[in-house]
């Protein structure tokens, strides 16, 4: 099954496409791009499996493909349809496709989609076929679907030029593979980082904190970062001082109250190790000040506003008080 079809952008100006209503461009579009349909432009499907897949209520699939029908575009066989201008718009003379195209056709049952490829596309299929005689097959003017040996070649470049894109994509592929190769190789000639025994730390030094339910690939993956970014971080004892130091901060463990009615700033594991925090809490910016606490700081400084922005790691520069200058 080919992994991609051709549509040219001379499809739009195509005045056969132009006077289609917007259900009918919609469903040419489908029959071109199905999976159900070979390379020989054939597919067998149900009317109702054609409406669940489009959206089209069936009934107007039917009268759409009878359309179609009647102006030669598709040539129906019971439940097989055979698209008229398929294979003149998808396929090269390159020998693998013409070789495939000739197994296809072998392999069809249906003696009126033969008759008619034969009629269509003689070039191709009368050395290998002779149509049956008495089939009543359509009458399609041979100039609407013939193909041209110049659009051939240029089908061709065409042909190469996905070819070489599918090599690119392989060779990017490889690339990446042997890239994740090499960071797998790094990551065993570095400490591991001991996921499972830094969240116990952190279970057993904060137990007033929101325990640790989910450990997914985005805490896994911060986590390992932390770990890797300075090799004092690399021993669990650094994460112990770590944990210690955020139980030793009201802020931090929920004991400082909201003045604004809000349930106090309550840090978790993952808030800790994000890479815009943790640089923060070791740096003291979250530690308890002297006979004050943060909101009392910032309620002094007239900063009430920006007390939200703590939760965020905001730094609030202490002001020095200004001299009062009284007036008799």
């Amino acid at each position: 099954m080919a992994r991609y079809r051709t549509i040219r952008i001379s499809f739009w100006n195509d005045p056969y496409i132009e006077q289609l209503s917007p259900q009918g461009k919609l469903l040419y579009l489908y029959l071109f791009t199905s999976p159900h349909t070979n390379n020989l432009g054939i597919l067998e499907i149900t009317r109702r499996k054609i409406s669940n897949e489009t959206g089209i209520s069936e009934k107007l699939v039917n009268k759409i493909i009878a359309d179609m029908k009647n102006d030669g575009k598709v040539i129906v066989d019971g439940h097989k349809m055979l698209l008229s201008r398929f294979i003149k718009n998808q396929t090269s003379i390159s020998t693998k496709i013409i070789t495939g195209l000739e197994s296809l056709f072998k392999e069809l049952e249906s003696a009126k989609l033969r008759d008619t490829l034969c009629i269509l596309y003689p070039d191709l299929f009368a050395g290998i076929y002779t149509p049956s005689k008495g089939i009543d097959t359509p009458c399609i003017p041979i100039d609407t679907v013939c193909i041209d040996h110049p659009e051939y070649e240029v089908e061709l470049e065409v042909e190469k030029e996905v070819e070489k894109e599918v090599e690119l994509e392989r060779e990017y592929e490889l690339e990446e593979e042997a890239k994740g190769k090499t960071d797998k190789h790094y990551a065993r000639s570095t400490t591991p980082c001991p996921h499972q025994m830094i969240i116990e730390l952190y279970h057993t030094i904060l137990p007033e904190l929101p325990r640790v339910e989910v450990w997914n690939n985005k805490r896994s993956s911060m986590l390992r970062q932390r770990w890797n970014e300075d090799e004092r971080r690399k021993n669990l004892s650094w994460w112990e001082k770590y944990f210690k130091r955020v139980k030793a901060s009201d802020f931090l463990t929920g004991k400082v109250e909201n003045r604004k009615g809000i349930s106090p700033f309550l840090a978790d594991l993952e808030w800790l190790i994000r890479p815009s925090n943790l640089p923060k809490v070791i740096e003291g910016r979250y530690d308890n000040r002297k006979g004050k606490d943060i909101y009392q700081q910032a309620s002094e400084m007239g900063l009430d506003e920006c007390i939200k922005g703590f939760c965020s790691g905001f730094e609030i520069q202490a002001q020095k008080p200004q001299a009062v200058i009284k007036h008799d």
